[in-house]
């Protein structure tokens, strides 16, 4: 934002790095952070790592154009010496940081991504303990929330920007209720590179993965070089995707029924 000689907004600069959700039809997406550097992915361990909830955020913020880094909150209610290799899996290249608020496990690790000049924010489901986790890395107690050992008491109702003694700030939003996803394809590809690398090896440019003739994709998953869970997860977001773009534009929504009504009639006439 630039003001003017009379202190009034002359001209509102370019937003970068958009963090968004998905909002409704007529509303299209919900923009949660902007002008962000770093996305923390903050999902709590007690009770196992949800995969489709890491895949489903690290998703969103790939999509935002900022930095993921994937936080497993909590990491002192599991004994699970594999659950960064596990999240590590479900999102290649994303750094993944396990902290505790108990044992202070991460927190040194995790302030050298919020140095001076870094805009962060805090992504992640209501009770991950996000609240908690800011006030350990500034060493505070205020809004602490109630942790227990399977869950969190939801602190956050509004956006607050943090000012920290590391020297970035970082914005605490509501806790993310719906793992609804709206992004590009391309943020989808950006967590699931197991399968875009496979892609270029199919026989036909426009594969969906389905069983088409000649997938590489379906033949890693058959052979069990591809977890069955990755390519399933990955065609429900691909269908999701698909549905909100065509429900955000009248068009393709009014093509798309056409086809189905054309189908649906083909089929009377089959059943003849």
């Amino acid at each position: 934002m630039e003001l003017g000689p009379d202190g009034r907004i002359a001209a509102v600069a370019a937003r970068r790095a958009v963090l968004t959700r998905a909002g409704s039809a007529s509303q299209g997406r919900q923009v949660l952070a902007a002008n962000i550097d770093t996305v923390l992915i903050v999902v709590p361990l007690a009770g196992g790592l949800n995969a489709a909830m890491v895949e489903r955020l690290s998703v969103m913020a790939w999509d935002s154009g900022a930095q993921p880094v994937l936080v497993p909150s909590k990491s002192d209610t599991t004994d699970d010496g594999g659950a960064q290799d596990a999240a590590e899996l479900l999102s290649p290249g994303i750094p993944v940081l396990p902290v505790s608020v108990r044992t202070g496990e991460g927190l040194d690790t995790l302030r050298a991504h919020l140095g001076p000049g870094t805009t962060a924010v805090m992504l992640g489901p209501s009770g991950a303990g996000k609240t908690s986790l800011l006030n350990a890395l500034e060493g505070t107690d205020e809004a602490v929330a109630t942790i227990g050992r399977s869950g969190g008491r939801h602190t956050t109702t509004t956006r607050r920007l943090h000012l920290l003694a590391s020297g970035g700030v970082l914005l605490d939003i509501p806790g993310i209720r719906s793992l609804e996803v709206a992004a590009g394809r391309s943020a989808v590809d950006d967590v699931f590179t197991d399968i875009a690398a496979l892609a270029p090896y199919r026989r036909y440019t426009d594969c969906g993965h389905d069983g088409d003739l000649g997938c590489a994709v379906e033949e890693a998953a058959r052979a069990g070089t591809l977890p069955a869970t990755r390519l399933a997860a990955w065609h429900k977001l691909q269908g999701e995707i698909a549905y909100r773009r065509r429900r955000e534009d009248p068009a393709e929504m009014a093509d798309t029924r056409r086809q189905w009504k054309a189908v649906s009639k083909q089929a009377r006439r089959n059943r003849r």
